[in-house]
């Protein structure tokens, strides 16, 4: 087998494991005791293991209390779900999340420091050491509300202003001759053109990569709203709700595949659900099958945040010839299943297994209590087939 072929085949023995692990979760919240299976806390804990080892993760998150949710984070989340996803990357207009399947949002942490500035200056410190070393960080940005001046009229006039946003390279009170700032970006703001406010973002990736792989160079960010004189000036909101938030996107390097085997996998997985569509649901033939995971019931639920659970199916049925078009059968299954339909105990029926899968997202709080969204690739099915 080519070197290409043996890593097609090891990704595609990676994402049976996740759909089996998925389906023995199933098994476990229906009830396996009606079965006359015993599950065994030993049992569930190995298998718990396994599945957070298959979604990348080391042990199962524990918050030690509540986390706000962004909502921003929140409408992301619902925008993916609105879509048919076949793909892990995020792709979000005019910025650079192409090549990102993770994005970890973090907070600004508060210090006895931050009164020292006047309302139209910030200081902002984010600590990302939680990004794991093994991810390549993709794309970074804040985003921050800026409020209405006091004496902006009401009648429509503009007011534009400048902020420089800084990465602070020496600590020092800003106004110091001590301090040595690097300007990142710079953004003109209508500070009159908000109503209750306007929400900025501004590309922070270079500072955000430097603390990643010099942890001990994160001295935070400074940000000055430049304001005539004689001018009240606009603010920054810090209400928890609207306070200042970072946006990491990182590519964990996990299931990547080239967009053309991306294409061909979504065409074949389209076909083969029209007609499946077609046939009757009583059919004995191999077909999707309904499987809802249930994170509630297997006590998830404190650190996943959405979804509550979601539909992976699975594939079952039989595989006799002669067997369907639709199920777009290997040659090797239609020979194994002929020498079959001849002498049964001489080979067994090919098997019905899952031809074609869709990313799903997860929204969830990892081990440090940040929230995380991150794209799954292949955990659901969308098409069955002979193999």
């Amino acid at each position: 087998m080519s070197v290409f072929g043996t890593m097609l085949a090891g990704v595609w023995r990676w994402n049976v494991r996740i759909l089996f692990l998925c389906l023995f979760l199933f098994l476990l919240i229906s009830g396996m005791e009606s079965t006359g299976i015993q599950v065994t806390r030993e049992m569930f804990e190995k298998l718990e293991s396994q599945f957070l080892t298959a979604l990348g993760m080391k042990e199962r998150p524990r918050p030690k209390s509540p986390s706000p949710i962004p909502s921003y984070v929140l409408d992301l989340y619902a925008r993916q779900e609105g879509q048919s996803i076949d793909t892990t990357d995020f792709f979000l207009p005019k910025k650079h999340t192409q090549m990102a399947n993770t994005m970890r949002s973090f907070f600004h942490i508060q210090s006895e420091r931050d009164g020292q500035y006047p309302s139209n200056q910030m200081r902002l410190y984010f600590d990302v050491r939680s990004i794991p070393a093994e991810e390549v960080l993709r794309a970074a940005e804040i985003r921050l509300k800026l409020l209405d001046a006091s004496e902006c009229d009401r009648d429509g006039a503009r007011d534009v202003r400048r902020l420089d946003v800084y990465n602070v390279i020496r600590a020092a009170n800003p106004s110091d001759a001590g301090a040595v700032l690097h300007l990142l970006d710079t953004r003109q703001v209508d500070v009159c053109g908000g109503g209750d406010g306007q929400w900025v973002e501004v590309d922070v990736t270079p500072a955000v990569l430097k603390w990643t792989l010099e942890p001990e160079a994160n001295r935070g960010l400074f940000l000055h709203l430049r304001t005539p004189k004689g001018k009240a000036r606009a603010t920054l909101a810090t209400e928890t709700a609207e306070q200042p938030l970072l946006l990491a996107f990182t590519d964990d390097k996990r299931h990547r595949e080239s967009g053309e085997e991306r294409k061909r996998r979504l065409k074949r997985g389209t076909l083969r659900r029209r007609k499946n569509r077609r046939k009757g649901e009583k059919n004995p033939q191999c077909q999707r099958q309904y499987m809802y995971v249930d994170f509630s019931e297997v006590g998830w639920n404190d650190w996943i945040i959405a979804p509550p659970g979601y539909n992976a199916y699975y594939c079952a049925g039989e595989c006799k010839y002669p067997m369907p078009d639709y199920l777009n059968s290997t040659n090797h299954a239609i020979v194994q299943a002929l020498v079959n339909s001849a002498n049964p105990r001489a080979v067994p029926p090919p098997c019905c297994v899952p031809t074609s899968l869709e990313t799903a997202g997860m929204l969830y709080l990892d081990q440090y209590d940040k929230v995380v969204l991150k794209n799954y690739q292949d955990m659901i099915v969308t098409g069955c087939g002979c193999r």
